[in-house]
C-alpha cells in the first residue's frame, strides 16, 4: 500500500507543478523584467521592429503551425528581452492611457539559449489571440524598448500554454487553457472561466481562477511585482492522473523492471514538455474536493480542502478510494528542508522561476475525520485523523486521538499513531522501521488461505516510552521490541505475556516456500527475513499446545541461518510451526516456572523446533493432563538443563544450596508414585539411563510381601543414598549406605542393586504407579528391622543384619551371605513348645489339659549364623548356615533380649539351639486356604544339634542329635542319630530327679505326652537335690537394631 500512495503522491505533484508554470508565466508579462536604468537600448539589445521577424521567423516556426498568425502577413513584432520573446501582431494606444493589442504571444526560452542555436524544446509558449487591454505605468513602445510594468487590465477569449521539450513524444507535455484573464491592480489575476491543465498523461480542472502577485515593498511606483504569493481555484476542483504501473495498496505489478521503478528520495527533478498530442492513460487516479485548492507559492504548499476524494479505477473490480477533509502537498525546490520564502525578500521572483526546474514534493498529508482509504478488490482499509507521507525521508505517519485502523486481507492493526520509516526503494532490505503507539492491537494472518491460522498482537501504552512497539535497527540488522505488557497469541501455536519482548532478526536472501527465511516482499530484489534471538523478560507467562509456565525471563536463541537448496523438503516433524500451521494433535501438557528460561531453537523449514533447554532460579517442571487420580511428573530444582531435545534428551536437574544451613541443595523428580530428590540428578533419554554422583533419596511404590505385607499389596518406601545412583534400563544401583525404609521398617547396606521387570518409568508406562522388582541385592554390612501391626497395633518386632542378602522376586529365591544375626520379638498366645522336651524320657506322661485361652505375650527369637542364609518365598522356606546359634523364650518388654548361652540361668520356656544348618518353612500339608496367611510351621535342625532348655512344668533339659524337628501341625518333636550315633536327651525335674535316654530316633508329642522311639536305649534315673520351680531370670536388655 505504502508504494502507491508514494508514487500517488509523486503523481499529484506533477501536475501541481503544471499550475506551477502557469503562475510563473503570468507574472514576467505582467512584470517584464526590463532594465531600462542599465544601459543605452541598442539595435542589437532590441528588436522591437517589424524586420525583427526576419531574424527570428524560423525560431518561431519551430513552434507555431504553418498559417498560424504569427508566421502570416502581416508580419508581427517581435520583442526579446531577457528570455522572454513578445510576438505581437499590433497594439493601439487609448486616451485613458491604457492600450489594446490585438493578437499577442509570448515565448519563455531556457536561460543558456543562444540566438543562432536550434530551437529549444523546453520553450513554454504562451498564446492570447483575443489580444489584450491593458494598463501600464508607462508609455508602450515596443520599437524603443519601452514596455512598461502592467497595473491592470484583460486578456478576452481563450489563453494558452504549452510546452513540449526534452523528451520526445507526449509523456511529459504540458497543456494550459483558460479565457478572460482580468489582472487587478491590488497584484491579483484571476479568471472565472473554466481552467484546463495537462502535463504528460496527468490533467485537472477548475474554476475561479485567483493568482495573488507579491508586491515589490522596495518600489514605490507601479504593481512593483516580485514573485507569486497563492494560487487558487475556488470551484469543481478536479484532478485525474497516472499512477503508472501501481496500485494504491498492493506490490508493483511483476512485469515491472527495477530500472522503470520511480526511486526516492531522489527523483529527476521534473521538466517541461509542450507538445499538445493526448496521451493514452494506464492507471488513472482521480482527485475531487468540494472546497478549493490552494497553492502557497511562498511556503511551496499545495492544499485542497473540504471533501476531498481520491479514486482509482480499476478493470478488474471496484475502485479504490481515499476520503480525507483536507489533502496537501509541501514542496522543496532547492533541498530536503523546502526553506519558505519570505515575502519581503528580493528575490522572490528569481527563486520561484528557478524552483520551476527542481521543484520536487516532500511531504503529502490527509486530514480528515476520519482519513478513509479503501480497497475492495485488496480487500484493504486505512482509517486515520491525519497521513503523513514524506517522500522525502520516505516515512509514513497515522495518527488518531484514539485509534488508527490499518486492514490488509484478514491482517489488521491498530493504535493511536503509527509511524513507518520505508527503506530506500533501491535498498535490498526486506523492511523498515516501524513503531506503533498504545494501546493497540495487531492480527497477523500469514496463510490467507487459513484464516483460522492467527496471531494476534496487543499491548498497552508504556510509560517510559511513546511507541511500546518498535521495528528498529542495531549494529544494520531488523530488531523489533513490544513493550506495555505485550500479548502475542498465536492461537494454535501458543501465547506468550510479558512486560517486554524484544525479537532479534537477520536480513537474509529469500529461500524459497521450504526455507526457514519469510519473504516480506514479493520483490525479487528485497531481502528475507529469520529471527535470530528472542527475549521476554517481566513475568512472562507463556501457554501453548503442549507446554505453559511462567519466568522472569525468556531468551530463545536460533541456529545460524542456512538456505534451503532447491527442492529441499523439510525434515522437520515435530517442530513448532512460526506460521501457526501446525496439524498434529496435542500430546502430554506440561507446566515449567523458572526465574530465567533459555532456549535454543533450530530452524527446519517454516519451524523451530527447540535443541537445548536451560531454566535457572526456582524451577518447577510439572504434567498437566495426568489420570484422575494419577500423581503427575514434577520436577523440582535450581536448574534445569536439557540438551539434544530434538534427538534424545539429556537432563540435568541441579538443587540450590542454602548458605544458612550449609548443606547441598536438593533436586527432585516426582511422577506415577516416585520420587527422585538429590542434589544433582543427571537422565540420558537414549540410553534410558539416570544418575547421581552424590547423596540423595527416592520414593516409590513397592510390592508390599517385600516388607511383611500381604501379598499383591503396595506400599510405599524410601531409597536413600550417600555416594550415588545409577538407573539404566531395568537395573538400579545405590551405593554408599543405601537405605530402604518402608512404613513399618527399614534395611541398609553398602550398595543397593535392583533388577526391575521393566525399566523405570515417570511416563504413561509406569504401571499403577509401582515399581515392580525382580531380583534385589543388599551388599556390605545389611542391616535391616520390621516392626508388624495389626489393628490392636504392634505385633512383632525383627531386626536382621548379614553381610549380603539378594531376593528374586521371580523365582522367590532368597540367598545370603554371613555372617550374621536375626532377632525376632513376636506378640502371641503361645509357643513353639521346645521347654516341654523337659517332660520327655523317664517321666510319666502329662498331657496338656484343655484351659482357657492364653492371653497374648511376647516370644523372642534369636539366630547367629556364620555362613549365610537361603530359601524360597513361594515355597515358604528359610534356612541359616554355618554354626547357627539361637534362643527362644518370653520377655516382658519388646526391648528386652535373652543370652543365646547361659547355662542354669535360661528363663523358663526358653530353649537354647546350636547347630550347622536350621531350616524353618510351612508344613505344605496344613497350609491354609488363604493363601495370604503363613500355616503352621516346620523346623528342622541338621548336624550337631544341641537343644537346651527349661519348663516351667517339667524342669531343663538337654538334647544331643545329628538332625531335630518339629512340626506345629501335629505338636511333635524328633531327633535322629546319624546311625554311628544315637540321639540323646537329659531331663531334670524340680524334684531333683534327672533322667536320660537316646537312641536312633526319638518322637515326642507334646501334646499327649507320649514318647516313642527307635533303637531307644535304657533309661536312667537319678535323684538329686531339688531346685526351685522358678529360677530367677535375668535377660539381657539392649536396644533392637
Amino acid at each position: 500500500m505504502i508504494p502507491r500512495l508514494l508514487r500517488s503522491a509523486a503523481a499529484f505533484a506533477s501536475l501541481v507543478v503544471a499550475y506551477l508554470v502557469y503562475v510563473n508565466t503570468v507574472a514576467p508579462i505582467v512584470e517584464p523584467s526590463v532594465k531600462r536604468s542599465q544601459k543605452t537600448v541598442t539595435p542589437v539589445d532590441v528588436e522591437g521592429s517589424y524586420q525583427a521577424f526576419s531574424r527570428y521567423g524560423d525560431l518561431l516556426a519551430s513552434y507555431f503551425p504553418e498559417g498560424h498568425w504569427t508566421l502570416s502577413d502581416p508580419l508581427p513584432m517581435v520583442v526579446l528581452r531577457d528570455r522572454m520573446m513578445l510576438v505581437l501582431k499590433g497594439y493601439r494606444n487609448n486616451d485613458d492611457g491604457s492600450m489594446d493589442l490585438d493578437e499577442c504571444a509570448a515565448l519563455l526560452l531556457p536561460s543558456d539559449w543562444e540566438f543562432g542555436s536550434p530551437a529549444p524544446r523546453d520553450a513554454v509558449i504562451i498564446e492570447a489571440p483575443g489580444g489584450a487591454h491593458l494598463k501600464f505605468d508607462d508609455d508602450f513602445n515596443p520599437a524603443s524598448g519601452k514596455i512598461g510594468k502592467i497595473v491592470g487590465g484583460r486578456f478576452p477569449g481563450v489563453i494558452t500554454i504549452r510546452s513540449d521539450m526534452e523528451t520526445p513524444g507526449p509523456a511529459d507535455d504540458l497543456l494550459i487553457k483558460t479565457r478572460d484573464l482580468v489582472i487587478a491592480d491590488e497584484g491579483l489575476v484571476r479568471t472565472d472561466a473554466l481552467v484546463e491543465a495537462r502535463l504528460g498523461p496527468h490533467h485537472g480542472s477548475g474554476r475561479k481562477l485567483a493568482i495573488r502577485l507579491n508586491r515589490d515593498l522596495h518600489k514605490k511606483q507601479g504593481l512593483s511585482i516580485n514573485g507569486v504569493k497563492s494560487l487558487t481555484i475556488q470551484e469543481d476542483v478536479n484532478f485525474v492522473f497516472d499512477a503508472g504501473e501501481t496500485d494504491l495498496f498492493g506490490q508493483e505489478k511483476a512485469q515491472d523492471k527495477l530500472a522503470m521503478r520511480t526511486v526516492y528520495p531522489s527523483p529527476r527533478p521534473i521538466r517541461l514538455t509542450s507538445a499538445t498530442t493526448p496521451m493514452a492513460e494506464s492507471n488513472l487516479v482521480e482527485v475531487k474536493c468540494g472546497g478549493r485548492f490552494f497553492f502557497d507559492m511562498l511556503n511551496y504548499v499545495a492544499t485542497l480542502d473540504n471533501t476531498v476524494v481520491v479514486t482509482r479505477q480499476r478493470l478488474d473490480g471496484p475502485y479504490d478510494q481515499l476520503d480525507c477533509h483536507e489533502l496537501s502537498v509541501k514542496f522543496s525546490p532547492v533541498d530536503k528542508d523546502g526553506v519558505p520564502i519570505e515575502s519581503d525578500d528580493p528575490n522572490v521572483a528569481r527563486r520561484q522561476r528557478e524552483a520551476v526546474g527542481s521543484m520536487k514534493p516532500i511531504l503529502v498529508t490527509a486530514t480528515g475525520h476520519p482519513v478513509k482509504a479503501q480497497s475492495d478488490v485488496e480487500n484493504a482499509e486505512l482509517r486515520a485523523n491525519r497521513v503523513r507521507i514524506n517522500l522525502y525521508s520516505r516515512r509514513i505517519t497515522l495518527d488518531d486521538s484514539s485509534e488508527v485502523m490499518l486492514r490488509y486481507g484478514s491482517s489488521e492493526g491498530l493504535a493511536p499513531l503509527i509511524e513507518y520509516q520505508m527503506p530506500e526503494e533501491s535498498s535490498p532490505r526486506a523492511v523498515g522501521e516501524l513503531s506503533m503507539a498504545g494501546p493497540g492491537r495487531l492480527r497477523a494472518v500469514p496463510d490467507a488461505t487459513r484464516p483460522d491460522r492467527i496471531i494476534d498482537i496487543s499491548w498497552q501504552a508504556a510509560a517510559d516510552t511513546r511507541f511500546p512497539v518498535q521495528l528498529t535497527r542495531r549494529d544494520g540488522q531488523p530488531v523489533l521490541v513490544l513493550s506495555g505488557q505485550p500479548v502475542v497469541d498465536a492461537h494454535r501455536l501458543g501465547k506468550i505475556t510479558s512486560a517486554r519482548m524484544e525479537v532479534e532478526l537477520r536480513e537474509v536472501p529469500a529461500d524459497g516456500p521450504d526455507g526457514p527465511a519469510f519473504e516480506v516482499s514479493k520483490s525479487k530484489h528485497k531481502l528475507a527475513i529469520v529471527p535470530e534471538r528472542l527475549m521476554a523478560s517481566g513475568d512472562v507467562v507463556f501457554a501453548s499446545p503442549k507446554l505453559s509456565g511462567r519466568t522472569h525471563l525468556l531468551e530463545g536463541n536460533f541456529e545460524p541461518w542456512q538456505s534451503a537448496s532447491p527442492g529441499q523438503v523439510s525434515e522437520a516433524s515435530n517442530g513448532m510451526r512460526l506460521d501457526g500451521s501446525n496439524d498434529k494433535p496435542a500430546g502430554k501438557r506440561y507446566d515449567l516456572w523458572a526465574n530465567q528460561i533459555n532456549l535454543d531453537l533450530a530452524l527446519a523449514g517454516k519451524s523451530a523446533e527447540p535443541t537445548n533447554v536451560m531454566c535457572d532460579g526456582s524451577v518447577v517442571f510439572r504434567e498437566l493432563d495426568a489420570k484422575p487420580g494419577e500423581e503427575p511428573l514434577v520436577v523440582r530444582g535450581q536448574r534445569m538443563s536439557v540438551r539434544d531435545v530434538d534427538t534424545d534428551a539429556k537432563i540435568t536437574v541441579t538443587g540450590r544450596r542454602d548458605p544458612q544451613l550449609g548443606g547441598p541443595g536438593t533436586a527432585t523428580i516426582t511422577a506415577r508414585g516416585m520420587t527422585l530428590a538429590a542434589e544433582r540428578l543427571d537422565a540420558d533419554q537414549s540410553t534410558g539411563r539416570f544418575w547421581s554422583n552424590g547423596p540423595g533419596m527416592a520414593t516409590m511404590n513397592v510390592d508390599g510381601e517385600l516388607f511383611g505385607q500381604l501379598s499383591g499389596t503396595t506400599t510405599p518406601v524410601t531409597l536413600t543414598w550417600q555416594t550415588g545412583l545409577d538407573a539404566a534400563g531395568q537395573r538400579i544401583v545405590a551405593s554408599g549406605r543405601a537405605l530402604v525404609e518402608s512404613q513399618h521398617g527399614w534395611v541398609q547396606a553398602d550398595q543397593l542393586v535392583a533388577l526391575l521387570t521393566k525399566p523405570l518409568s515417570v511416563g504413561r508406562d509406569a504401571a499403577d504407579g509401582k515399581v515392580e522388582l525382580a531380583r534385589v541385592s543388599l551388599e556390605g554390612n545389611v542391616v535391616g528391622d520390621y516392626r508388624g501391626q495389626d489393628d490392636q497395633g504392634q505385633i512383632s518386632h525383627e531386626n536382621f543384619q548379614v553381610e549380603q542378602i539378594a531376593y528374586d522376586h521371580l523365582t522367590g529365591n532368597i540367598q545370603g551371605r554371613g555372617p550374621g544375626v536375626l532377632r525376632s520379638v513376636r506378640l502371641s498366645t503361645g509357643s513353639l513348645g521346645f521347654a516341654d522336651l523337659a517332660g520327655a524320657p523317664g517321666h510319666r506322661p502329662h498331657p496338656e489339659q484343655p484351659s482357657k485361652k492364653e492371653e497374648p505375650h511376647l516370644q523372642y527369637a534369636r539366630l547367629d549364623f556364620n555362613d549365610g542364609i537361603s530359601g524360597n518365598v513361594n515355597q515358604r522356606i528359610v534356612r541359616f548356615h554355618g554354626r547357627v546359634r539361637g534362643v527362644y523364650g518370653p520377655v516382658d518388654d519388646w526391648k528386652d533380649e535373652l543370652p543365646l548361652y547361659a547355662p542354669g540361668r535360661l528363663p523358663s520356656d526358653t530353649v537354647t539351639l546350636s547347630c550347622e544348618t536350621l531350616e524353618v518353612n510351612e508344613d505344605p500339608l496344613a497350609r491354609p486356604a488363604k493363601k495370604n496367611k503363613l500355616g503352621p510351621l516346620e523346623v528342622r535342625a541338621l548336624t550337631n544339634v544341641d537343644i537346651e532348655g527349661r519348663s516351667a512344668k517339667s524342669g531343663v533339659f538337654q538334647a544331643q542329635a545329628m538332625m531335630a524337628s518339629y512340626s506345629q501341625a501335629k505338636d511333635l518333636f524328633v531327633l535322629e542319630g546319624d546311625g554311628r550315633q544315637d540321639a540323646m536327651i537329659r531331663t531334670r525335674d524340680y524334684q531333683g530327679r534327672e533322667g536320660k535316654g537316646g537312641g536312633q530316633r526319638l518322637e515326642y508329642y507334646r501334646t499327649s505326652g507320649e514318647f516313642n522311639g527307635i533303637n531307644v536305649s535304657p533309661i536312667e534315673l537319678q535323684q538329686t537335690t531339688p531346685r526351685s520351680a522358678q529360677p530367677t531370670r535375668s535377660p539381657r536388655n539392649g536396644p533392637i537394631r
